[in-house]
């Protein structure tokens, strides 16, 4: 099976997959020049996969929080009944920590220092434990 690089990144891909790729990329382009991938339509679907990031990555955890109770907990900041706080400090924690994460990831020309993971760790566990930083897992 042949794999081609992708360019600026360090992916490669199968290129066998090229064909439906190239007509997906014909696909956004029309739907951009037909106005129907507005910035608000990406703002939209930027939105829905982050709220879908944060549930699928607490629920990985345990979290018991279904996809809607965790979108009303981070963009409405609402307490959820019957729903464990740690749970929902969780979701919100993640959200914090995204937000920070896009913004590292913005600044290019500044590297990621260990004061920024730091500051992540602790906008993760913010309420929730905020303990002691590991340094190791013992492997």
């Amino acid at each position: 099976m042949s794999h081609i690089d992708i360019g600026g990144t360090p992916y490669v891909c199968e290129e066998s997959r090229m064909p439906t790729f190239a007509k997906l990329a014909e696909r956004v382009r029309k739907m951009r020049a037909d106005g129907r991938l507005s910035s608000e339509v990406l703002y939209r679907l930027r939105n829905h996969f982050r709220i879908k990031n944060i549930y699928h990555s607490n629920a990985i955890e345990g979290n018991v929080l279904a996809v809607g109770e965790t979108r009303q907990v981070v963009e409405q900041g609402l307490t959820i009944t019957g729903k464990p706080l740690k749970d929902q400090a969780e979701a919100r924690n993640l959200s914090h920590a995204l937000d920070f994460l896009e913004e590292l990831a913005a600044n290019t020309e500044t590297p990621i220092r260990e004061s920024d993971i730091r500051q992540l760790h602790s906008f993760l566990l913010d309420g929730i434990n905020d303990g002691l930083f590991r340094v190791s897992c013992g492997m």
